[in-house]
């Protein structure tokens, strides 16, 4: 998604890619990787881009054909990162997990998550956006 920053502040490209992942001891939980790049080189890096940038993860289950139940969920504060980086170095990725669950192979998984956003000084408050869902896992 790209956001169009008021002022001089640069217009950003924004990715949160979402999965599931396995743990030890049979448990699976929920993730949300946060990625952004600026799109121009010189601009206004100094000011502060975001009045909030927050992400909830989700690890969902459903049973065959059935509607998806989330199982845990996690909100993480990624504010003071988004606004004190120029762009997200992929070493040092901005990650959302939500708390792990046994795994129970008779369901399916997915992982989810919305992220809500203020862009500062833009007057549109805050947006929720709902990003796209993994793969289900059985």
């Amino acid at each position: 998604m790209s956001l169009d920053l008021p002022g001089g502040r640069p217009d950003t490209e924004v990715n949160i890619p979402t999965c599931i992942e396995i743990v030890p001891a049979n448990n699976v939980r929920g993730k949300a990787i946060l990625r952004w790049q600026m799109m121009v080189d010189q601009a206004d890096i100094a000011s502060k881009r975001f009045t909030s940038f927050k992400v909830t993860t989700r690890l969902e289950n459903r049973d065959a054909g059935g509607t998806d139940v989330v199982v845990t969920s996690k909100t993480c504060d990624f504010t003071a990162d988004v606004n004190m980086a120029t762009a997200n170095d992929p070493t040092k990725d901005l990650v959302c997990l939500s708390p792990a669950a046994t795994l129970d192979s008779s369901k399916q998984w997915s992982g989810d998550a919305t992220a809500v956003y203020d862009v500062e000084g833009d007057g549109k408050g805050p947006i929720t956006w709902h990003l796209n869902g993994s793969p289900l896992m059985s």
